[in-house]
C-alpha cells in the first residue's frame, strides 16, 4: 500500500485541474488500488469569473502558501508518506510550491511536481521570474510530470539535470457509460469552459458572426461561467443562434456535449483539458487550437487542430466541420477509441504508481 501526499485543488470551484482531483480522489477510495491518499486542498476561494482579481490573488495567495505549508508539515509529522504529489498551474502558485519543495527536501521525502498547464515553452524563452522560479522548483523535485512534448522536450533542453516525465491526463470511462450519445443536437456546435478571453471567446464569437449567416441550420453554444460586462463587450447580443447557457452541473455538461456534433475548444493556452478528454470520450467531434497536448490528442485523424488567436482559424475550423460531416463522424469515432486506448483512468493511475515507486526508492 503507497502512501501518497497530493497537493492540488479540490472542487468547488471547479476547473480543469480540481476535476482532475475529484477523479483521481474518488478512484484512490477504492482499497483494490492500493493507495493510502492524503489531501491538502489548494483550491482558491473564488475564480477569475467570480470577481477575483489580481490584489486578491497575492493577498490571498500570500496567506494560503504558508497554511498549505502548514498543513502538508501537519501531514508528514503524523503520517510516513512516500510521496508527495505536487500540483501547480505555475504563476504566483510557485512561490508555495517551492516552500513545500524545500520542506520536503528537509524531511527526505520525494516529490512529483506535476504541471498542470502547457506555457514552459513560451516561458523558457522569455525567461522572466515565473521561468526562474519554475527552473529552481523543478530542479529540488524528485520528478517533473508534463502532459504535452513540448513542455517535455524544453525542460530537457533546458534543465538537462531534471527527471523528466511525459504523462496524459487520464480519463474516467464509467463517467460516460449512462450518457446518452443519440446527437439529437447535431447541428450544434458547443463550447465549455471560463468565458474568458484566454479560452479564444472574442475570436469564436466574431468567427460565429459571419458563420451564422451563411449555415442557418447550425447553431452555437458556450457553456460556462461568465461576466455580464464581458458578454456585453463582446456585442453579439443580435447574433443569430448563439446562446450563452451559463454555468451547468457537471452530468449536464456530458448530457449536452454528447448529444451536440461538434465540441470547439480555441483556447490561447492549455495543458491536457478535460473537456476535450469528455469530448473525445463522448464519441463527439472535436476542434481545437495548436496549444499544449491539444494537437498530440487529435493526431491519427481525431479532431481538427487550428492555429490559436486567430479567428479566421476558427472560422475556418468550423466551416471544415459543417462542410465535412462524414469525415467529422471518422474523427470522433478515432478519438473515442484513442481514450479508451490511451486515456483510460485505470491504466494512467498505474503510470502514477510506477512513478511513485520508482522515485521512493
Amino acid at each position: 500500500m503507497q502512501n501518497i501526499l497530493l497537493v492540488s485543488p479540490y472542487p468547488p470551484p471547479y476547473g480543469g485541474i480540481a476535476n482532475w482531483t475529484k477523479m483521481i480522489v474518488g478512484y484512490m477510495k477504492d482499497p483494490a488500488v492500493g493507495v493510502n491518499l492524503h489531501l491538502v486542498n489548494t483550491a482558491p476561494k473564488r475564480r477569475a469569473t467570480e470577481g477575483r482579481g489580481m490584489l486578491e490573488r497575492i493577498v490571498e495567495g500570500g496567506t494560503s502558501m504558508f497554511t498549505h505549508r502548514a498543513a502538508v508539515a501537519k501531514i508528514l509529522k503524523t503520517e510516513k508518506i512516500d510521496c508527495i504529489h505536487l500540483v501547480t498551474s505555475g504563476s504566483l502558485a510557485v512561490m508555495r510550491d517551492l516552500m513545500i519543495l524545500q520542506l520536503a527536501k528537509q524531511k527526505k521525502i520525494p516529490v512529483a511536481y506535476h504541471l498542470h498547464f502547457g506555457r514552459i515553452p513560451e516561458l523558457c524563452k522569455a525567461q522572466n521570474w515565473e521561468w526562474k522560479l519554475l527552473a529552481k522548483a523543478m530542479k529540488l523535485a524528485s520528478c517533473v510530470i508534463s502532459l504535452d512534448k513540448a513542455t517535455a522536450e524544453t525542460i530537457k533542453a533546458a534543465l538537462p539535470g531534471v527527471h523528466s516525465l511525459q504523462l496524459p491526463n487520464p480519463f474516467n470511462m464509467a463517467k460516460v457509460q449512462g450518457v446518452s450519445r443519440e446527437k439529437t443536437q447535431a447541428n450544434t456546435a458547443v463550447f465549455v469552459g471560463w468565458v474568458v478571453p484566454t479560452k479564444g471567446i472574442g475570436e469564436l464569437v466574431g468567427a460565429w458572426k459571419k458563420l451564422c449567416n451563411e449555415y442557418p441550420d447550425k447553431k452555437l453554444k458556450i457553456i460556462g461561467p461568465y461576466k455580464d460586462e464581458y458578454i456585453e463587450s463582446l456585442q453579439c447580443k443580435d447574433v443569430k443562434n448563439l446562446t450563452f447557457a451559463g454555468e451547468m452541473p457537471h452530468d449536464e455538461v456530458l448530457e449536452e456535449v454528447a448529444k451536440s456534433g461538434l465540441f470547439v475548444l480555441p483556447s490561447y493556452t492549455e495543458g491536457f483539458p478535460n473537456a476535450v478528454v469528455e469530448a473525445m470520450a463522448l464519441g463527439t467531434a472535436v476542434a481545437g487550437s495548436d496549444v499544449g497536448a491539444i494537437a498530440e490528442m487529435l493526431s491519427d485523424d481525431c479532431g481538427i487542430v487550428f492555429d490559436a488567436k486567430s479567428e479566421q482559424a476558427v472560422y475556418d475550423a468550423l466551416q471544415f466541420a459543417f462542410e465535412n460531416e462524414e469525415k467529422m463522424t471518422l474523427f470522433a469515432q478515432n478519438a473515442k477509441q484513442k481514450t479508451q486506448d490511451q486515456y483510460a483512468l485505470e491504466k494512467v493511475v498505474e503510470k502514477y504508481k510506477e512513478m511513485w515507486s520508482e522515485i521512493s526508492l
